[in-house]
């Protein structure tokens, strides 16, 4: 059995994995964006 220890997620773990999915969710929106303009 896993020990009680292991299985809670800090606070911090929490912040930095909903940062992570904030900015790759903003990458997707901003590349769909500058897309269409092509690179000069």
């Amino acid at each position: 059995m896993m020990k009680e220890e292991n299985q809670k997620v800090s606070t911090f773990s929490q912040i930095l994995l909903w940062f992570g999915a904030a900015i790759s969710i903003a990458e997707i929106i901003t590349g769909a964006l500058l897309a269409p303009l092509g690179l000069i």
